[in-house]
């Protein structure tokens, strides 16, 4: 009968042996095998495939059976349950660590024996749900590590990047028409758009725009991938590749998708190393059911059905076992120092999309990366996929003249330099009177000084002595009303919680100076003259 458990027997006594086998198999169990001693278990047991061991423990060697039955736990994760009489019962006891649930008193009475056979298969269970659990907090307590690292440079990438836009937008209207310099200017913009979009990947934020989710095709957002990659690839490495026919849907950010391609992709390149090999690259469909889940070690969140799955196989170096166990950790790798970030943002995204990976490798042998993303067959609510319209640099509505009414001062608070700069700037173009300071401490003096006097306060994030979230409560103290935004590279879903009811805006770094106009027009409208 198919799902019937499979017992392991050690008893030296094969009469007493073949007696409990009678009565496994009277319960529905199914006979494993006997070993006459523990130590020749190595030679019997089916790895994998066995769930219990039924040992009879003798009085006089309790404490050394024991030792090695925990050993034997360990090594082939199966439970254990004892036949045991009465002096084995009373040395056991004194032995201490185990309960009446683990052992079955001799002459063995079988509706007792099919109890606590089952009871101590419920609890293996339920101890290695335990384990999966335990490993999973693990996991979390390493990726938070990227997480920071990867907040902390992009905050600092975020600022130098703007402090370039800024730049580039002051010396082009500075520079006359026709200037060759206003090309090389245009070059130098489209660097920094590229750094922006990279700086974005660090952190990988969920959220609107382009970090919304949409239903995709997996072999689509695959072959664009495949197209940049493969331009940084060595001639000596070949790439082939096998996409399924009518693959369904995943529901995903496409951009964390790409990501996830190239990361791969990179990540076989360079265990291919210097010489020739094989890069393959496939998709397909699998249904993974809770044993198939639970094999490839995937947390309970990913729930039982159909799978997408990309699959990335090299014939490069391979791993060893220590390896392949670290090998989504933040900042470990094979390859030196300041490597490590490609394979934990794979792991970090796809456990985002409710997906999991697996690898299997040997040394020698290559390595084979399986992504597994839920298919998305039903189409999503439109609530789930709705994002509003990205306002791009060419968007940004004329600038307006100023009026009275209008006039009042807006606030600038950041730590960095630039991009206090680039934004007084920007706003003084546009009429409205600026002032900026470098923390929350030195803007709320300033708005102490005369709340009345601020339009619009535009708050980094991050700054020393006094964030942005302590600054704005603070001035909602002094002034309800007072419209405020937040001023962050972090992504709009770290204000979620921590924002009070309001008028609360919010502006992704880096910003260009059109980003910055099309913002202005939302937040501090300019009204027209009336003639």
């Amino acid at each position: 009968m198919a799902g019937r458990k499979k017992i392991l027997i050690i008893d030296r006594d094969a009469q007493a042996a073949a007696a409990v086998e009678a009565l496994l198999k009277s319960g529905g169990y199914e006979f494993a095998g006997l070993a006459m001693e523990i130590d020749n278990v190595s030679s019997v047991i089916d790895v994998g495939q066995t769930d219990l061991v039924l040992m009879t423990l003798d009085a006089n060697r309790v404490s050394a059976q024991l030792a090695a039955a925990r050993e034997l736990q360990n090594r082939f994760d199966v439970a254990t349950v004892y036949l045991v009489d009465e002096a084995a019962r009373v040395e056991l006891e004194k032995a201490g660590g185990v309960f009446p649930s683990d052992y079955v008193m001799k002459p063995v009475i079988a509706r007792e024996l099919w109890v606590v056979l089952a009871s101590a298969l419920r609890i293996r269970k339920f101890e290695a749900r335990i384990l999966r659990l335990e490993a999973r907090m693990q996991e979390v307590h390493r990726l938070e590590s990227i997480g920071v690292v990867a907040g902390g440079i992009a905050h600092d990438f975020n600022n130098l990047i703007t402090g370039i836009y800024g730049a580039v937008a002051i010396a082009h209207k500075e520079l006359p028409e026709g200037s060759p310099v206003r090309q090389r200017l245009h070059h130098i913009e489209r660097a920094a758009t590229r750094a922006a979009d990279l700086s974005q990947r660090l952190v990988v934020p969920p959220g609107s725009g382009s970090n919304a989710k949409a239903r995709l095709s997996l072999n689509e957002v695959v072959e664009e991938a495949m197209k940049l990659v493969q331009k940084s690839l060595k001639p000596s490495v070949l790439v082939q590749t096998g996409f399924a026919v009518d693959l369904p849907p995943v529901f995903a950010v496409e951009a964390q998708l790409r990501q996830v391609v190239a990361n791969l992709m990179i990540n076989a390149a360079e265990a291919i190393g210097d010489g020739s090999g094989v890069i393959r690259v496939v998709t397909f469909i699998k249904d993974l059911n809770e044993a198939a889940r639970d094999a490839l070690g995937f947390p309970d969140e990913v729930k039982a059905g159909n799978y997408v799955v990309l699959e990335v196989a090299d014939t490069g170096c391979g791993m060893e076992e220590g390896t392949i166990t670290r090998i989504f950790d933040p900042l470990f790798s094979t390859k030196g120092a300041n490597r490590g970030v490609g394979l934990a943002a794979v792991a970090r995204i796809i456990r985002k999309h409710l997906g999991g990976v697996s690898v299997e490798s040997q040394l020698s042998q290559g390595s084979c990366f399986r992504v597994f993303l839920p298919a998305h067959i039903r189409p999503p609510h439109a609530t789930s996929a709705t994002a509003a319209p990205m306002e791009t640099a060419g968007t940004a509505p004329p600038i307006l003249s100023t009026s009275d009414g209008c006039g009042k001062t807006i606030l600038v608070v950041d730590d960095d330099e630039a991009v206090r700069a680039l934004a007084k700037w920007v706003i003084e173009k546009a009429g409205h009177p600026v002032m900026t300071a470098r923390d929350g401490d030195e803007a709320l003096r300033a708005f102490q000084a005369d709340p009345s006097r601020f339009r619009l306060v535009m708050l980094d994030l991050t700054m020393p002595r006094m964030g942005g979230l302590e600054t704005m409560q603070k001035m909602r103290a002094l002034k309800p009303e007072q419209r405020i935004a937040i001023v962050t590279g972090h992504g709009e879903n770290v204000l979620s919680g921590d924002v009070q009811e309001g008028d609360v805006g919010f502006l992704q770094k880096p910003f260009s100076p059109d980003r910055l106009r099309v913002f202005l027009s939302k937040y501090a409208p300019l009204r027209t003259e009336k003639k």
